[in-house]
């Protein structure tokens, strides 16, 4: 028996990370399945790299209000907050920009 959800408020929000995501990182775009970025690379320059994590805190702080309407809801919530915190807890520590180097890059 397959069970039909109706998309939530959560959901939306998912999706506009998902696809503000993918338009940044092309590369991860291409990765992970969504189409229509195999075209691009990521910019890397200081500005993109800002523009990725201004992505992440927009959509950290719109959990703070999401309303979970059942539990995938607030697995989405639980789960996105920890991705999304992990990641800004990287670029503090200055780690996200050290995934450039000359001997391993994803140019």
């Amino acid at each position: 028996m397959t069970e039909t959800r109706t998309p939530t408020d959560v959901d939306a929000l998912a999706d506009a990370y998902l696809d503000r995501y993918a338009a940044l990182n092309p590369i991860d775009a291409t990765f992970i399945g969504v189409a229509g970025h195999d075209d691009r690379l990521p910019d890397y320059t200081p500005e993109w790299w800002q523009s990725v994590s201004d992505n992440r805190r927009q959509t950290l702080a719109a959990l703070d209000t999401a309303q979970s309407t059942d539990r995938t809801d607030r697995i989405t919530v639980a789960a996105l907050r920890e991705e999304l915190t992990v990641r800004e807890e990287l670029r503090a520590a200055g780690d996200e920009e050290s995934e450039l180097s000359v001997i391993f890059s994803p140019l």
